[in-house]
């Protein structure tokens, strides 16, 4: 209920994919892979959010 999760994705650069309100589980995508790391920190430091985590990652792309 502390997070606004729209003007998070906005200031961000994020995508809404999909929210699961019942569940409080809402699923941010990005099209800057190298920012993952820092995205995933910054939800767990934000206030009104309880874990945050990659819920998957592309088979198709191979680290360099």
């Amino acid at each position: 209920t502390n997070f606004d999760y729209s003007l998070y994705s906005e200031t961000n650069n994020l995508y809404i994919e999909k929210i699961f309100n019942n569940l409080n589980i809402i699923i941010f995508k990005t099209s800057n892979i190298k920012d993952i790391p820092s995205i995933i920190r910054n939800l767990k430091n934000t206030k009104g959010v309880n874990s945050a985590r990659i819920n998957f990652i592309d088979p198709s792309i191979i680290p360099n």
